[in-house]
This record gives structure tokens, sequence and C-alpha cells, in this order.
């Protein structure tokens, strides 16, 4: 699997973050087990290590946390990627994941994601005076947030690019992701007065990250958000959540899933449908609230006004 994932990583068929997160699925792999035959590879086997890792602590984190169940999953999918992969390559090999009973998709509650008021919090954050480290990874979050970009998109952007996204009124581009797999779709994405602001903070604050040769990267940004989480009380698991942000805010404020299919570039709609669950299932609660709320009302007893 390790030479398969370098051989992938070689031909542009995966970037470098996918790169870093399949090797992390083989890392936790050979943990569970040093060497494995393809004959070991059954039903059995693979239950088994979804078992396993049900009961390890996440290594990322200084508490003594579990691994979330998405976490587990995304194990569980890039191991059976790589399975199937085996099999094209005309391995003789049963697929044992069409027998096993194991998660290999998110579940839909765990998505991660931040509320309105959430994100007003860190807006009114980056409006203060604060290191150019914080400035630079918030903004690239808050664009995500506004505009539902990957991370790896957010970086690409220059001062030309910015003129042309501002003379058309819209983000025109081929998503970093397409790219690599060369099934290339154009996506356009409305950008108004805020998101081109932010747009227009970023590369600024890039300039001037690189005249302090300071590099602000990806992982840098982890960390960084990690800290503003920290100071505001809130959690940001990473870059990707800011996109989770968009498409949930987004049909929470009436967007048609539809159109959010074609902003995220869903090619099924199931995928853009998990926003939709995690809306509604905030509706129930709200309606559990909004009773709760009138039986408090007639709880409340009060002199009459005279």
């Amino acid at each position: 699997m390790s030479d398969k994932i370098k051989e992938r990583y070689r031909r542009k068929k995966i970037s470098e973050n996918t790169k870093k997160s399949q090797t992390t699925a083989l890392l936790w792999l050979s943990d569970y087990r040093k060497k494995i035959p393809f004959k070991d590879l059954n039903k059995k086997f693979i239950e088994g290590f979804e078992s396993w890792m049900q009961k390890q602590n996440n290594k990322r984190t200084k508490e003594k946390k579990k691994l979330d169940g998405n976490t587990i999953a995304n194990v569980m999918k890039y191991v059976k990627a790589y399975i199937n992969l085996a099999i094209d390559d005309h391995i003789p090999i049963e697929n044992p994941f069409v027998k096993a009973d194991v998660k290999t998709v998110q579940d839909v509650k765990m998505i991660e994601h931040l509320r309105p008021r959430d994100v007003a919090k860190l807006i009114k954050y980056y409006r203060q005076e604060i290191p150019i480290g914080e400035k630079l990874t918030l903004c690239r979050f808050l664009i995500a947030c506004h505009l539902s970009l990957r991370i790896s998109d957010i970086l690409k952007p220059n001062e030309s690019k910015l003129e042309y996204y501002k003379a058309v009124g819209k983000l025109i581009f081929h998503p970093q992701k397409q790219e690599l797999t060369k099934k290339l779709k154009t996506v356009y994405v409305h950008i108004d007065e805020y998101a081109m602001k932010y747009m227009e903070d970023c590369v600024e604050l890039q300039i001037e990250a690189i005249k302090r040769g300071l590099k602000i990267s990806e992982p840098y940004g982890r960390k960084a958000l990690k800290t503003i989480s920290n100071k505001l009380g809130m959690e940001i698991a990473g870059f990707h959540m800011g996109r989770h942000t968009f498409a949930t805010n987004y049909i929470r404020f009436g967007g048609k899933v539809t159109n959010l299919q074609y902003i995220m570039g869903h090619s099924n709609i199931n995928t853009t449908m998990r926003y939709v669950h995690i809306v509604e299932e905030d509706t129930d609660e709200d309606m559990i609230s909004l009773s709760r709320g009138y039986l408090a009302f007639m709880n409340t007893k009060k002199e009459p006004v005279k």
C-alpha cells in the first residue's frame, strides 16, 4: 500500500494532503498488524481492525480522547480504496468489504460545522489587531465559510486573478482536486462585497507575510486555528470545517440543495443531502425548544395588569 500511495502521488493522481491522509491510514493499519498477506484480508480481519480502532486514542490531542467515528470511517475508506486498486491490478483477492459490517462513509450527525453566531464571533475577532499568522489563517478560514472553497483553492489566487474576479463578480476556476484527477469542470461561484474583501485581504496578507520572511502554511494554519479556538471558546477542527460551515448555513438560510450541489462540485446529490439532514435535525430541536418555551410561559405566573 505504501508503494502504491507513492506511485499515485508521483503520477499526480492524489494531492499532497490526500497522500498524508492515506499514509496516516497505513500507519494505523501497520499498528494493528505489521505484515498483512493478501490472503488474510477477509471479513474477520476488516471488522477486527475497525473494532481495534474504536479503542485507540487520537494521537493529535493531548487529552486521551478516543478516535471519532468519522476518522475511523475515513481510514476504512482508504483501506477499501487500495484493496479495490489491488483487485484492478489483477491480484487474486475477494473484496472483504462486500461482506464486512463496517462504516466507510462519514456519519451525517458528525459533520463538524459552525453555526452563524460562531462565524460572527470569528469575524469580530478578525477585525481586531491580531498577529499576522492568525490574521491570514482566519482570513482563509472565513473565505471557506463564505465561498465553500477548499484550502488548496484558497491558496491559489494572486493579484492578477483577483482583479479578474472583481471585474466579472464571480470566481471562475478549476478546483485543485479536479486538476489532479484530470476530470476538469469549471466552477462559477458568485462573490459578494464581503467575500471579495476577504479575498483581497488574503492576497495582501500573503504578500506582507513573504516580505517579513514568514511561511504561513496549511500545517501552521491548523495550529493557528487551534489557538483561535481556545481564545474564543469554540472548536475548529480544520480548514475543511469552513467548507462544511458554508454548506450547512447555505441550506439553513434557505438555499436550494441543487444550487449547493453545483457550488460544492458534488457529482452525487446524496453527498449534498448530508447538509440538508443536519439542518432538518436542527429544525427538530428548535421545534422541541419551541414547545418547551410555550410550557415555560404557561407555568410563569404573573399578576394581571391593572
